[in-house]
């Protein structure tokens, strides 16, 4: 058993940077099999760069066909960008890749999450889904618009507030003349014919209850 739990503790703390996709730098060299190896303090002054490959089954253990840095080739669209094999640059150029304005999939989703805070959902089913298995969009075209005007306005997420907290769908009525017509035509409530009230967060809460006891 404790044989294991050390495999695990090595396992954990040798693939942390790849988990977090956070590290790029170099890595001590291995000493024993289950020795830890720590982020080093310094990555650019000591290790060498591992090769990266496509592992077997996941199996960090089983690596395969080595692979060159790069950005996610199943992201549609075609945008090429030029990551350095060395350390420096990579952040950059994976950064610039992902806020570039031809990537409209960056916009698409950021445009989705603010709607989600003011509608209780977004016009994509599932924010944290954008792919293929995700719920397409219900309203493809206004998502589209809302990306490029997030674009179009320096990726200023005020001014999308604005644009969306000033839409008439915003400003409709939880309260529909006719709601048995509503059920009818709209049972998902996706048209947005009517406002459709949604559950607070706690910090909504507690800011409320400041603004109405007038301690804000």
């Amino acid at each position: 058993g404790r044989k294991w739990q050390n495999r695990f503790n090595w396992e954990f703390d040798r693939y942390r940077p790849v988990a977090f996709t956070v590290y790029n730098g170099k890595t001590r060299k291995l000493k024993a099999e289950y020795n830890r190896i720590e982020m080093p303090t310094d990555p650019m002054k000591e290790g060498e760069l591992e090769q990266t490959a496509i592992l077997g089954g996941g199996d960090p253990f089983s690596p395969t066909q080595p692979v060159k840095p790069g950005v996610l080739s199943a992201v549609p669209g075609g945008l090429e960008a030029a990551v350095p094999e060395s350390v420096a640059g990579r952040r950059t150029a994976l950064a610039e890749w992902i806020a570039s304005p031809e990537n409209s999939l960056t916009a698409r989703v950021m445009a989705n999450r603010v709607w989600v805070w003011h509608f209780g959902k977004g016009l994509a089913g599932n924010p944290n889904n954008f792919g293929s298995t995700g719920k397409k969009p219900t309203h493809p075209e206004l998502l589209d618009w809302l990306a490029s005007e997030l674009v179009a306005n320096g990726w200023s997420i005020k001014h999308l507030h604005r644009v969306i907290l000033k839409s008439e769908a915003w400003m409709r009525s939880a309260d529909y003349p006719d709601a048995k017509l509503l059920a009818e035509k709209d049972p998902e409530r996706v048209l947005h014919a009517a406002f459709e009230p949604r559950r607070l967060t706690a910090e909504e809460i507690r800011d409320s209850m400041l603004a109405v006891s007038g301690e804000w």
